[in-house]
């Protein structure tokens, strides 16, 4: 798909969200060429709980509600959606208001340090075929347009038995899972039973995630990491990673690919 056709996508879809034009010199050998180039946005996010600062995050606009549900209980703040009783967002100043009845979490600084949520064991009876993890793998490239424009976003797309059932991208690869994470919460969403195509590498804190989550297998596009694949085998999750071009390698509970 050409930039032009990728342009025409997104406005159809809904215009350009999340994609921003600056000036740029691009070199090409010998000769250099003065011109706009399309990148990634980001902006800052601060939460306040109930009424004191708990975290800002440096994420990608929309779907900011799902960010904060998602990122509120990957933490262990929150267990489910119906805790919250007021989320109000203005992207205008970057600020959020978040009510919970639980009393306000020590300031976290920053979205980065590893989720603090309870992870469980998984045990799930979901099967692929190597067709289906290929199928999967495709499918999210389809959908990540910001990401064929920019090369600045991640990208992960969830399936609940091949149905598609949410997409999302961000600056933060965190970021998009506490997206998916959010959007489950406030649907009423059973994760128990959901497969992950994920842009990212697979760390420890994705699979922490994860694993509160309850998401038993994750299809990767590029690398896990070992301390990632231990913690995956305890808890039950299967790692498939450099899923791309026909290709993957799976690292944990192969049971789900071979029987």
């Amino acid at each position: 798909m050409s930039e032009r056709e990728l342009m025409s996508r997104l406005g159809s879809d809904g215009g350009l969200g999340g994609i921003v034009p600056r000036p740029v010199r691009k070199v090409s050998g010998p000769r250099v060429f003065a011109g706009e180039d399309l990148v990634a946005e980001e902006y800052s996010l601060t939460i306040l709980y109930n009424g004191e600062e708990y975290v800002t995050l440096q994420c990608s606009p929309g779907q900011e509600r799902y960010l904060m549900l998602g990122h509120l209980a990957s933490e262990g703040v929150i267990d489910t959606a119906r805790e919250v009783h007021r989320l109000d967002i203005d992207t205008a100043s970057g600020l959020a208001w978040v009510e919970a009845r639980q009393a306000s979490p020590a300031a976290a600084g920053s979205s980065w340090r590893a989720p603090s949520g309870r992870m469980r064991r998984i045990d799930s009876r979901v099967r692929l075929t190597r067709d289906e993890i290929r199928r999967y793998a495709r499918a999210l490239d389809d959908l990540s347009v910001v990401y064929r424009l920019t090369g600045g976003v991640y990208g992960g797309l969830l399936f609940d038995h091949g149905r598609e059932v949410c997409f999302h991208q961000d600056i933060g690869r965190h970021n998009v899972l506490d997206k998916l994470y959010g959007q489950c919460l406030a649907e009423g969403m059973a994760m128990d039973n959901l497969v992950l195509s994920f842009s990212g590498r697979v760390t420890s804190e994705v699979v922490a995630k994860l694993g509160r989550m309850g998401i038993p297998v994750v299809i990767a596009r590029t690398a896990p990491t070992s301390l990632a694949l231990d913690m995956a085998h305890e808890l039950g999750m299967t790692v498939v990673a450099f899923a791309r071009g026909g290709r993957c390698s799976v690292y944990t509970h192969a049971h789900r690919v071979f029987p």
